[in-house]
């Protein structure tokens, strides 16, 4: 008998479905006929553009946008098991999230979404 027994090769479990950039950016489009447009716009892109949670998205405030070696950053805290981490964040999606946090004179503690996520569930 061998040391190093034979394991049977199990086939991938359904493996998630991306979209294409055309398929984002129809959604994101499509947010802009909402009463809230430009939030939705704005919520759905951050969405899209760093892979973070809808929950953690939800919880984000103009507190939390820094910089790091002049790149943007996201601090997303109390994330999936409590942890904090940074994430990346594109330069565009920063300024419009400062643009926003100014045109709705928003503090650092203020949350950029405050809508809950049921409420986003139904939008």
């Amino acid at each position: 008998m061998s040391r190093f027994p034979l394991v049977r090769y199990q086939a991938e479990k359904d493996l998630p479905e991306y979209l294409q950039p055309g398929e984002a950016r129809q959604i994101i489009n499509a947010a802009a006929g909402s009463r809230q447009g430009a939030r939705d716009q704005l919520f759905l892109d951050l969405l899209l553009q760093t892979g973070i949670r809808i929950s953690e998205a939800l919880r984000t405030t103009p507190g939390d946008l820094t910089w790091l070696n002049r790149q943007p950053v996201l601090w997303i805290r109390k994330g999936k098991g409590g942890k904090t981490r940074q994430v990346s964040l594109p330069a565009r999606i920063a300024a419009e999230l400062l643009e926003y946090q100014r045109q709705h004179q928003l503090r650092p503690g203020d949350r950029f979404f405050p809508i809950t996520r049921q409420r986003f569930k139904g939008c």
